[in-house]
């Protein structure tokens, strides 16, 4: 990836801070907005190069370039804006994806580190959480793309502030070099980098990234100044201490919950404590549920048993292979008793449509009910706790039945519609931030039948496209990575803002 700095402006917005040097050399908390990114991207390990733009007091920008960035000038800074700087960046640049990121944006590392690797190589940085200004441009999402970015879109449409970071995909850098030329030669001069953003909004290309609460700010004025001071020198504005923004897909080592701290008895005596106390060493834990799993299903039992004893297969995979099918097929049945209609959904839909079989070692089931639908559940839980279930946990945004062998169960979330999107989000609480993850309408659309693990079952109409909106890349399996805090459909709200969700 190659990194574009936009920095040939002259910050005159700033006053008499911006009088002698160019903004990206201003000193903020001791260092310049350049070593920010430098520092950034040292741990992002991703960006191969960096290219700045320079203009204003280019000399001075020369002088104390970090090591490794190039510098480009614009010698038309006063009479052009930064889609000129973007343009002249762009003439050197052929087969790699690039970031772009303005001079005058200081971010915490953590945040740039979690955009520059996140999956969606063509796509925009939105601050979900920033309190709403109308001067400022907001983006609208449909269908999980970026529809526009606009100071018009309003309050009750934004699904966030323009957080000044954008990508573009390789394959889609013609389009946009294109598209700035186009704009430069029809008297464009004036306009941003990010109008470039329009061309592959027409095409649906632009994807959301979101900040979720992680902090940033521009410094166009000397109050935005002192703004970006008090961002690095918060007491938590310091590197953080973590390994290359969550995405070591090394196996965890067992919770130390789950597993004993080591025994210094000989092994006459734990096996006897082991008898004595019926308990058994946390690796033999799965042997009391065989006997019974073998009675309820013979076959899978049985081809469960290798894989459980070289712990290939974990005790809640071996549950859900053995009672999986029941668990199902009692769900379906109770649904169609009192008329709703519950879809696969998350890793149980994955597991259907990329495995045609449950995922290897998940340990529930998860369905979804659109709000009709949802009201009827004080029927469906007595439905489902005369055939021998539990309720979990119940919220007004999910039910959680437990299959009455234990450690398995079913949980049923509620879909509401709002803003173009149907929205699962966590139910209120004391915190003052809640979690949301939105669907595209017609993704979900008109739910069709299938058969799956030998029950008929109800999905998405376009299965395909909410696992994309959940999963990005989802058709190869892979470690479960945290960089981008959660599923790629993950949003953050604040609690009591009615118009968002």
């Amino acid at each position: 990836m190659i990194a574009i700095i936009l920095a040939a402006g002259a910050g005159t917005r700033l006053g008499a801070l911006g009088e002698h040097l160019p903004k990206c050399l201003l000193p903020i908390g001791g260092r310049t907005s350049l070593d920010f990114y430098a520092r950034a991207f040292e741990r992002a390990g991703v960006v191969d190069e960096v290219i700045v733009v320079g203009g204003y007091r280019i000399d001075d920008v020369r002088r104390h370039l970090p090591d490794g960035f190039r510098l480009v000038e614009n010698p038309q800074y006063a009479t052009t804006n930064s889609l000129a700087s973007l343009v002249l960046a762009l003439d050197d640049i052929t087969d790699q994806d690039i970031v772009v990121l303005n001079a005058d944006v200081v971010y915490q590392p953590d945040l740039l580190g979690r955009f520059l690797r996140s999956p969606r190589r063509t796509a925009i940085l939105i601050d979900e959480m920033r309190a709403f200004d109308p001067r400022e441009f907001h983006a609208r999402v449909a269908d999980g793309v970026v529809c526009e970015l606009s100071q018009s879109v309003p309050a009750e449409s934004s699904f966030g502030e323009d957080a000044q970071a954008f990508k573009v995909a390789a394959k889609h850098l013609p389009l946009v070099r294109a598209y700035a030329r186009e704009q430069l030669n029809s008297g464009g001069a004036q306009h941003y980098a990010g109008r470039v953003l329009l061309g592959l909004m027409a095409e649906n290309l632009l994807y959301p990234v979101y900040t979720h609460q992680e902090d940033w700010s521009e410094f166009d004025t000397a109050d935005d100044y002192q703004r970006c001071e008090a961002l690095v020198t918060a007491p938590n504005a310091g590197l953080p201490d973590y390994g290359a923004y969550g995405l070591n897909d090394v196996p965890q080592a067992p919770d130390p919950d789950d597993s004993p701290p080591e025994d210094s008895r000989s092994t006459l005596h734990r096996l006897r404590d082991s008898i004595i106390r019926r308990q058994l060493p946390w690796r033999l834990r799965w042997l009391p549920e065989v006997p019974a799993a073998l009675r309820h299903s013979p076959g899978e039992a049985l081809r469960g048993l290798v894989p459980l004893t070289t712990q290939s297969l974990t005790p809640e995979g071996f549950r859900m292979r053995v009672y999986g099918r029941e668990v199902l097929a009692d769900l379906m049945a109770s649904s169609a008793a009192v008329g709703v209609r519950p879809f696969l959904l998350w890793g149980t839909l994955l597991g259907c449509i990329r495995e045609q079989r449950f995922i290897h070692n998940d340990h529930d089931i998860d369905v979804g009910l659109l709000e009709a639908d949802f009201q009827l559940v004080p029927e469906l839980k007595r439905e489902m706790l005369a055939r021998g279930y539990t309720i979990r946990r119940e919220s007004t945004m999910q039910v959680s039945f437990m299959h009455r062998h234990g450690r398995l169960w079913v949980d049923v979330d509620r879909l509401i519609s709002a803003r173009g999107h149907y929205w699962i989000t966590e139910p209120p609480s004391e915190r003052p931030v809640i979690r949301a993850y939105w669907f595209a309408i017609p993704a979900i659309g008109t739910l069709a039948r299938r058969r799956f693990e030998g029950v008929e079952v109800f999905m998405p109409e376009h299965p395909e496209a909410v696992l994309t909106s959940i999963y990005g890349a989802w058709t190869v399996p892979q470690q479960k990575r945290y960089f981008t805090r959660g599923p790629l459909n993950q949003m953050l709200w604040r609690q009591g803002e009615q118009t968002r969700v």
